[in-house]
């Protein structure tokens, strides 16, 4: 289990894939505000989201919820 927040992992994965926010948005079909408000924790990403963001930013199939050890409390 780890200490980092959902926001803080998309944060640094999208960093890394060398996105902006608006990028990676346009490529999960929401707008830039919605991938802001989640990297900053101020929402709760719903798993179909969090499946799309995996996919795009090409982490490893579900590495979101497994880094949060099981069922994420962000998940619904």
């Amino acid at each position: 289990m780890t200490d980092e927040s959902f926001g803080r992992i998309l944060r640094r994965h999208r960093a890394a894939s060398g996105l902006t926010q608006r990028q990676l948005a346009e490529r999960v079909h929401v707008d830039q505000s919605a991938v802001s408000r989640r990297e900053n924790d101020r929402a709760v990403p719903a798993r179909n989201l969090v499946e799309r963001l995996d996919e795009v930013l090409d982490v490893g199939g579900d590495s979101f919820p497994r880094s949060f050890g099981g069922r994420p409390t962000w998940a619904r």
